[in-house]
């Protein structure tokens, strides 16, 4: 058996059964991983806005994030996150406290996990 580990350790023969096992692990997580690439989407959601942050002293405030629902091709029920500059997310702000739908188009990022990302080329409320 070796007696190395994949760090270049002087190890036991046991260990080093255990490393082979972690290395094939570890293989078998990148395989997954690989399966799960990011699809970039460009696209229009026009939805309602459901949260936003950013800091709390808006004099200080540059930016902000906002999370929109919106319906999907199919009917149901999505949700993005979207990172807005300071005009764009006061924006979202007044769409936000009068509960009109605003329009996003951007690039959906798809990751394969259930919270999405969305890089916006233009925030407009349309109500």
């Amino acid at each position: 058996m070796n007696d190395f580990c994949h760090r270049g350790e002087l190890i036991p023969d046991k260990i080093d059964i255990m490393c082979s096992i972690c290395s094939e692990v570890w293989y078998n997580f990148i395989n997954i991983e690989k399966l799960r690439e990011t699809i970039n989407t460009h696209t229009k959601i026009v939805g309602r806005v459901k949260k936003l942050e950013s800091i709390p002293d808006a004099s200080k405030r540059t930016n902000g994030k906002v999370t929109i629902v919106y319906l999907d091709e199919n009917d149901s029920k999505k949700t993005v996150s979207v990172q807005l500059a300071k005009d764009d997310y006061n924006k979202a702000i007044e769409a936000h406290e009068s509960g009109s739908h605003v329009e996003v188009i951007g690039e959906i990022e798809d990751n394969g996990k259930r919270k999405k990302l969305m890089t916006a080329e233009s925030f407009s409320i349309i109500d």
